[in-house]
């Protein structure tokens, strides 16, 4: 606990790990993470060695889906909302550069499907870009989407361009965990 009584995030995400089975007694690989907007940062840095699954001991994800996602903290290119809910008020800008995850994608980081719609006018497409950019530069498996007529938040996406994203993750995603 810290000084305020609150379950370090540390301790608690090895505690849930155990819960969950991701410490061990399985195959490395034999799960998948899905996130969602802010919900991707954490699926996505749980996919990085130096923020996610080497740091708390879990085994590493076979697959990440990664939807309409914040995964920059760098300002000017973050969703300042879920920068501030993540990291507080005012966070060190060089610990922001640490954190953004687009600088932590290595070629050990799992296969990724990747998507953004075109009319998302509340997390900027450069948070998706910037990810593909750096899955391709490492040679991470990943398939990157940019769904037309798409806002943020639309869900598994009926009545949308990103209609369908959803069985085209999960096509990429046994793809992935076959190979």
């Amino acid at each position: 606990m810290d000084e305020n009584g609150f379950i370090r995030g540390d301790v608690l995400a090895r505690r849930r790990g155990k819960d969950g089975n991701l410490c061990g007694n399985g195959d490395p690989g034999d799960y998948m993470l899905i996130g969602f907007s802010a919900g991707a940062y954490l699926a996505a840095a749980m996919g990085t060695e130096e923020l996610g699954y080497k740091k708390y001991g879990f085994r590493k994800p076979g697959a990440i889906t990664l939807c309409y996602p914040v995964l920059s903290m760098k300002s000017g290119v973050t969703h300042e909302g879920s920068r501030q809910m993540l990291f507080g008020q005012n966070p060190d800008e060089e610990m922001m550069k640490r954190c953004s995850l687009e600088s932590l994608v290595t070629p050990s980081y799992p296969p990724t499907f990747l998507w953004c719609g075109t009319e998302d006018t509340d997390v900027p497409q450069e948070n998706t870009k910037r990810f593909d950019r750096a899955l391709t530069a490492a040679g991470v498996s990943h398939v990157t989407k940019f769904y037309p007529d798409t806002k943020h938040g639309v869900g598994l996406g009926a009545g949308t361009g990103a209609a369908g994203w959803f069985e085209e993750a999960l096509s990429f995603m046994q793809k992935a965990l076959d190979t």
